[in-house]
């Protein structure tokens, strides 16, 4: 209510005595009830509260998060995060995101490289309850940095005494338990889970007429269902001919990666397929070779590349230092 002692005093008049059982023992009790109620009113919470129990609305809360981690091709940032109480319990937040494309070809979160998609988004996690979350992201350049973001209403069971506290619980997360999951805190004591890619030195130009060169390559986690703790080893390449040359088309099924213990894996079906031609002195666009990893052992790895150039056959051997 926000009564001072100033409105008080102009309020309060003196009390004239018409009864004779009317003392002064009982204007004092009058009095007391006065302040009594002028301090509940000044110490109020009303309208502060955050949850079932809270009345009104509050300002918004913005808080710089600055946390970064890595899912799924992209480095992703949280730059910032808003939160702003509805009526009732309802809470809305709007998270600020920046993503850097790890890989040499556009690509967009969520979506894989023909704008399949993929499931693979994240949700909002706070206290012992979670939300999905409606993403806004642009289609992002081989390489290079853009914007996005993250919206959502949501409903908010337990009761905090202020929007702070609410976001001090909150976490961004992609994936769930049974994934090799990313969880990114807004709270400034929260650490970020997640694991950053590897870069893998290659440079390798094998083969004649056509020659294979090996671009880029990163391992980091699989975030297919079903595969938690196993990685994926992306190598960029491209095709290219010195002189003329016909249709090129790799047999990704024929490809192997062999590790350091002898254990060898094909390249996996989720790489896209090539089949393409070159100009004179021409080369195809970049493309990668995804193999998916039990186990990561330090070492040298054998690279089996197989494939058909018109007549002629494409079978030649590559070492990587992972």
């Amino acid at each position: 209510m926000g009564l001072d002692s100033a409105h008080l005093s102009a309020r309060i008049r003196p009390i004239r005595v018409y009864s004779k059982g009317f003392t002064m023992k009982h204007v004092f009790v009058l009095l007391s009830a006065v302040a009594l109620l002028v301090a509940a009113c000044g110490n109020s919470t009303s309208g502060n509260a955050v949850g079932q129990t809270s009345a009104g609305s509050t300002q918004p809360v913005e808080r710089a998060v600055g946390k970064k981690a890595w899912y799924d091709g992209f480095e992703i940032t949280v730059d910032k995060v808003t939160a702003k109480s509805l009526q009732d319990s309802q809470v809305q937040i709007d998270i600020a995101l920046t993503y850097r494309n790890l890989i040499n070809a556009a690509h967009r979160p969520g979506f894989d490289g023909t704008d399949n998609d993929t499931g693979r988004v994240g949700h909002l996690e706070w206290k012992d309850d979670s939300s999905d979350l409606e993403f806004t992201s642009p289609k992002i350049p081989g390489l290079a940095i853009g914007q996005g973001t993250a919206k959502r209403e949501i409903t908010v069971q337990e009761q905090f005494a202020n929007l702070d506290q609410l976001l001090d619980t909150m976490v961004l997360v992609y994936g769930d338990t049974a994934t090799n999951q990313t969880r990114i805190p807004f709270g400034p004591n929260g650490t970020v889970v997640t694991e950053e890619p590897r870069g893998i030195s290659v440079g390798q130009t094998i083969g004649s007429g056509p020659t294979l060169q090996l671009a880029s390559a990163y391992l980091w986690p699989s975030y297919a269902p079903g595969e938690k703790g196993k990685h994926e080893l992306w190598i960029e390449f491209t095709f290219s001919c010195a002189e003329s040359c016909g249709d090129i088309f790799y047999q990704g099924s024929a490809w192997t990666l062999t590790d350091p213990n002898g254990q060898q894996v094909h390249m996996d079906d989720r790489s896209p397929a090539v089949y393409e031609q070159p100009g004179p002195g021409g080369k195809t666009g970049s493309s990668y070779a995804v193999f998916v990893l039990d186990n990561v052992p330090s070492g040298t790895y054998t690279l089996n590349v197989k494939g058909t150039q018109d007549t002629i056959e494409f079978d030649e051997t590559t070492q990587l230092q992972l």
